[in-house]
């Protein structure tokens, strides 16, 4: 007997025993149903890297095929953080980092999906998690995570790296793993975690110090997903975001306020950006819980700042950012300047010594507001005829800020006060003369002795050395 079996239709066939003779028993009748039509498969080939350093191109590469023969060229590729597509066809190439040129990937990280659809209407589609950090500043190890697996819970798994260090040579067996979730994971370019991650989406971040103390680091995400009928059940983890400060505000001065603000959007519960834990890498945990939390004393150094949120289902989502707190505001800083040569007159001064107090660290870098201190100090002329005392304000750093100050000479009845403004930078200080004041005990019209010296209108200079004596213009 032969059957046809065809494909997405039902046909009805009569088979008839044949032989020589004419049949002289009944026909028999036989229905034959092909199996249902199954979408596109999509597999992911490349990148074999998962953690790229802001700058590199990356390159996906990707197969698509159904029951009709290939689809790879209608590809679609779509990251969950970025807008716009980012290209189409069995192979794209992106840009990385924040600002870079479309198609982009910005610092984070990402969720890259390739999808295709056939003629049916029928979807497949396959994804990989892909981690975009800053570039690694000059002199520490360039450190590079290479193999990233993506794996059932309980399952014993391994994680590759590598550690480039400019003087050090390689230095990959000094890699420190760790989870954000789970923990230390060990020592070495690669390192095996027999006992399996906890379920969620783990921020594995490998950490390498050359013999010099610089740190290099890389992260990356891995999702670790509950064993088919175990505890969990089938689940989509929530999408985290940090989304404050911007990219443009992560260089703080120590002191600065800092507001963090972020959002946790799960599938299945909605927004749970209420529970949402931060965590800095030096500081570790930080106060609050929640969508906002305000820090005021971040320790001074580059810090991974983390944002997780736990669904109901026990799936975790963390995401991360870079942030660098500079050196501290100090609180107190005396430094006296000398004039420049050429630019005293035979009344203008030569020598100021300043001394500054920290009023106020200032607050949020949203807001902007600069440390404030106190001024005060003393002057000298060449002459050596005029000298008297200094009071204002700096508004910035004793390093770089705008002064408001009031020069006076004399005493009593015969005090002389005028006001200067200027800015002082690591190199110079400029001042330079807005009015004069009248004297309190005279009234608006000073006696001639005791007006401002004439021609002491502008202060040019810069920091005196430790030796150094006030020049003679």
């Amino acid at each position: 007997m032969r059957k046809v079996l065809p494909v997405a239709v039902s046909l009805v066939m009569a088979a008839i025993a044949c032989e020589e003779k004419t049949p002289t028993g009944p026909s028999r009748v036989e229905e034959i149903t092909a199996a249902p039509n199954a979408p596109p498969v999509v597999s992911i080939a490349g990148p074999a890297e998962l953690s790229f350093a802001a700058g590199t191109r990356v390159t996906f590469t990707a197969t698509a095929n159904d029951d009709t023969g290939g689809m790879t060229d209608l590809l679609v590729w779509r990251s969950n953080i970025e807008g716009a597509e980012l290209g189409r066809g069995g192979s794209v190439t992106v840009n990385t980092g924040d600002g870079a040129t479309p198609p982009s990937l910005r610092l984070g990280t990402h969720t890259i999906t390739a999808t295709v659809e056939n003629s049916r209407g029928q979807e497949g589609f396959a994804n990989v998690l892909v981690t975009i950090t800053p570039p690694a500043p000059p002199g520490r190890p360039e450190v590079t995570i290479t193999e990233m697996p993506s794996v059932l819970t309980d399952t014993s798994l391994f994680f590759r790296g590598t550690a480039i260090d400019a003087e050090d040579g390689d230095i990959s067996e000094l890699i420190q793993w760790d989870s954000s979730i789970d923990g230390d994971l060990g020592t070495g370019s690669v390192a095996i975690r027999t006992g399996g991650l906890s379920v969620g989406t783990h921020i594995v971040t490998a950490k390498a110090i050359d013999s010099d103390g610089n740190l290099g680091q890389a992260a990356a995400s891995v999702e670790v997903s509950p064993v088919p009928g175990g505890p969990g059940g089938p689940n989509t983890p929530p999408v985290v975001t940090i989304t404050s400060p911007p990219a443009t505000e992560r260089n703080i001065p120590f002191g600065r306020l800092i507001v963090f603000i972020g959002t946790a959007i799960d599938p299945e519960d909605g927004d749970i950006s209420s529970e949402l834990v931060w965590r800095s890498n030096i500081d570790g945990t930080m106060g609050g819980i929640g969508s906002s939390v305000s820090e005021p004393s971040l320790s001074v150094g580059t810090h991974m700042i983390t944002a997780a949120a736990t669904d109901r289902g026990g799936m975790t989502t963390t995401a991360a950012i870079t942030l660098t707190v500079a050196t501290s505001a100090p609180t107190t800083v005396t430094q006296r300047f000398v004039a420049v040569t050429g630019t005293a007159t035979a009344t203008a001064a030569n020598d100021l010594t300043l001394m500054f107090q920290l009023l106020d660290r200032g607050t949020t870098p949203t807001v902007g507001v600069s440390p404030t201190y106190a001024v005060s100090g003393n002057w000298s002329a060449p002459s050596g005829a005029h000298s008297g005392a200094i009071t204002g304000t700096l508004t910035g750093l004793p390093d770089g800020g705008t002064l408001d100050l009031i020069l006076s000479q004399g005493a009593g009845t015969c005090l002389a006060e005028a006001e200067f403004t200027g800015r002082v930078t690591p190199t110079s200080l400029r001042l330079d003369r807005s009015s004069q004041l009248p004297n309190p005990e005279t009234g608006p019209v000073d006696p001639a002795p005791c007006l401002w010296p004439a021609g002491f209108d502008t202060f040019v200079g810069r920091p005196a050395t430790t030796t150094e004596t006030a020049p003679t213009p």
